[in-house]
């Protein structure tokens, strides 16, 4: 009986400790799609939820942060990229595009030295928040985000602390 009685005790303990813990701080990442070089994620954290791309570029990484408005903008803007890539092929000097994206502007830029690629950034001075992607990643990548705003409404409804 005694060993029992303290079991008991033990267990009443724990769960008392464990009423304790409160999870104020805390990130969850939802991983949507890898291609190439980059993730496209949904992250939530107790003050917000976002959309994020990450590129690790060697020993640099970028990463673009974004609200589910500003993604389905880019997404928006994305939604050109084959046409302007084509219009771009064979130029023989270094040709850019700009669109306005919310907060954000999307670059597609063509050099002989380095192709095609489509710049991310956002529109405040002396900001890191931005990511350059090849061809094929921003091909990927454009249809989830033009379904930002449901994807971040998943992810709030689905977890809640």
């Amino acid at each position: 009986m005694k060993v029992i009685a303290f079991s008991l005790l033990l267990t009443a303990s724990t769960f008392s400790l464990a009423q304790d813990f409160a999870m104020d701080e805390y990130l969850v990442r939802w991983m949507l799609l890898d291609v190439g070089n980059s993730s496209l994620r949904v992250l939530k954290t107790p003050d917000r939820s976002f959309m994020n791309i990450y590129r690790p570029d060697g020993p640099n990484t970028s990463t673009v942060r974004m609200s589910g408005a500003d993604a389905a903008e880019i997404g928006s803007a994305l939604a050109r990229l084959q046409e302007i890539h084509d219009s771009q092929m064979g130029a023989v000097d270094v040709v850019s595009e700009e669109i306005s994206a919310g907060n954000f502007t999307v670059t597609f830029r063509t050099s002989r030295i380095n192709g095609f690629s489509v710049v991310i950034q956002e529109n405040q001075r002396f900001t890191t928040n931005g990511v350059t992607l090849p061809l094929n990643e921003a091909l990927a990548i454009q249809p989830y985000l033009l379904q930002a705003n449901e994807l971040l409404d998943h992810l709030n409804n689905s977890v809640d602390f």
